[in-house]
């Protein structure tokens, strides 16, 4: 990974699976060390990622909302009648 560049570094940031997630995971600790070397287009790209990170947490917040399994259910009746005419 130290002989990609910053952009292909950046592009594995985006896993789809549990390997890429790992590969993703080295690629930020290349990107953070380099950005702590002085490297600003890697500092450029972290914040980036951080941002995209901030906007999705934004538009798909986490439902609070759990339902228990041993909280009991509401139970509805519906009641109708049928009239002849």
């Amino acid at each position: 990974m130290e002989n990609e560049s910053n952009y292909d570094l950046f592009q594995k940031l985006h896993p789809h699976c549990f390997s890429e997630a790992m590969v993703a995971r080295f690629a930020r600790n290349e990107l953070e060390f380099r950005a702590a070397n002085g490297d600003g287009e890697a500092k450029m790209l972290l914040t980036l990622r951080d941002c995209e990170e901030q906007e999705s947490k934004h538009l798909h917040p986490a439902n609070d909302r759990r339902t228990q399994i041993g909280e009991p259910q509401p139970k509805f009746k519906l009641i109708y009648h049928m009239r002849l005419q």
